[in-house]
């Protein structure tokens, strides 16, 4: 199959997702850069439509700006895990293309608790694991001066 002339291939670039663990009804900012070929060079797509998809189903969809940039929102109604990618669908002068797809996980209110209770417990004995070792090697310390002061005082 021949491609037309001035078909240029396209690409999203810096697919992001803000958050990959939010809560039902939280809002969730998607961004990248849709950019097109040029010989050697690639270059931002303006004005095009990018469409945001959660396991195949559009939540949302934007506009490129004059470098490429896109930015849509996405507030998920139902909880569960989601293959969400940004999707170009191409024109006569443009391929199309999709992002490289990101796992999305939404919550309810009481395991995002739940997970950030669990966090601050990991890291409150972290935090005294390095408190005791830290201890440990204080009182180490202070024991070999005492030792060395000792050697010292009989020495004399």
């Amino acid at each position: 199959m021949s491609v037309p002339l001035g078909f240029y291939s396209t690409r999203i670039r810096d697919f992001k997702v803000s958050n990959t663990r939010p809560v039902v009804g939280e809002t969730v900012e998607i961004t990248g850069y849709l950019e097109y070929l040029l010989v050697a060079w690639w270059y931002g797509c303006d004005g095009k439509t990018v469409k945001v998809m959660a396991d195949g189903t559009q939540v949302a969809s934007a506009v490129s700006t004059a470098n490429g940039f896109f930015r849509a929102y996405w507030r998920p109604s139902s909880t569960g895990k989601f293959i969400v990618k940004a999707v170009f669908e191409g024109d006569i002068s443009f391929s199309g293309c999709e992002s490289t797809p990101v796992e999305v996980t939404v919550l309810t209110q009481e395991e995002k608790a739940r997970e950030e209770q669990q966090f601050w417990i990991m890291v409150g004995g972290i935090a005294v694991i390095a408190l005791v070792g830290i201890g440990v090697v204080a009182y180490m310390v202070e024991r070999e001066r005492e030792m060395q002061l000792l050697v010292a005082a009989r020495r004399r």
